[in-house]
């Protein structure tokens, strides 16, 4: 074992540091699957209602609205999915099967565009957001387990990965996201840069166990706060746009995986 005095001497932080590092990561993954799993309900049920409605608002990348039997199939998962999670039905290997399928998603329905086109944002956009979901997912089922199916840290580079991706389109794309920010907000593009900083730190603070817990957890309250302040006014604003109501969810679900994230960083790989 590693005594206080050994764990001082190597910079490590005391014992009542552990404890609230530890208090913070059991406080944040229950919350953390209910907002993923309300993100997946929604994903399902808008899939549902656009496939029996044929809506004014199809959804929006990453999903794709095609009345296919394929899209029955996607919304009925996706809200099976995401009742299991909420009603603690079989989690952790729903959870399993969730990542898979959303990793499958990637490596079948969006790597091939960008293969074909490599400089286009909206298809790395998407594969971004379904893989750091897979990774969220994944991370939620290692929270579940005493033994985990996945490494606890595979998961968390699963999601944390594309946040390079998202992080480098803030800077690229920074104007054009800067539109996105409310006009009550002063420096649109301070905050456009600002973002994508937090994304890379986010990210290699993830990857690299420095530092882990708070930026997951910090993280994952941006992607809250954000959901609040931009996406739902913008919502509320044009609720026949699908593309509005899917960025929505994909930023719950992504505060979601943040949180998931925090939670698995309890475990050991």
């Amino acid at each position: 074992m590693i005594n206080a005095e050994a764990r001082s001497d190597r910079g490590c932080p005391d014992s009542d540091s552990y404890q609230e590092i530890a208090l913070l990561i059991r406080a944040l993954a229950r919350p953390g699957r209910m907002l993923y799993a309300v993100a997946m309900a929604c994903f399902g049920s808008h899939y549902l209602t656009f496939m029996v409605t044929g809506s004014s608002a199809p959804p929006g990348p990453p999903w794709y609205p095609e009345q296919t039997w394929l899209s029955w199939a996607a919304g009925a998962s996706l809200l099976g999915a995401a009742l299991a999670m909420l009603f603690e039905g079989r989690v952790r290997w729903v959870a399993l099967m969730l990542g898979t399928g959303l990793f499958l998603r990637v490596a079948i329905v969006h790597i091939p565009p960008i293969a074909v086109s490599v400089p286009t944002p909206e298809a790395w956009t998407s594969a971004a957001g379904v893989m750091s979901l897979a990774g969220g997912a994944f991370c939620i089922a290692t929270t579940l387990a005493d033994i985990p199916d996945i490494p606890p840290r595979l998961a968390q580079w699963i999601f944390a990965v594309p946040l390079f991706v998202v992080g480098a389109q803030h800077f690229v794309y920074a104007h054009f996201i800067a539109d996105f920010i409310p006009d009550w907000i002063p420096g649109h593009l301070f905050w456009a840069y600002f973002l994508g900083m937090a994304f890379f730190a986010s990210a290699l603070a993830i990857m690299c166990r420095v530092s882990a817990v708070p930026a997951s957890a910090l993280l994952g309250l941006i992607f809250l706060l954000w959901v609040l302040i931009l996406h739902l006014p913008r919502v509320l604003a044009a609720q026949h746009n699908g593309n509005e109501w899917t960025s929505m969810f994909v930023a719950l679900g992504m505060a979601g995986s943040s949180w998931a994230v925090t939670g698995s960083l309890g475990k050991r790989s």
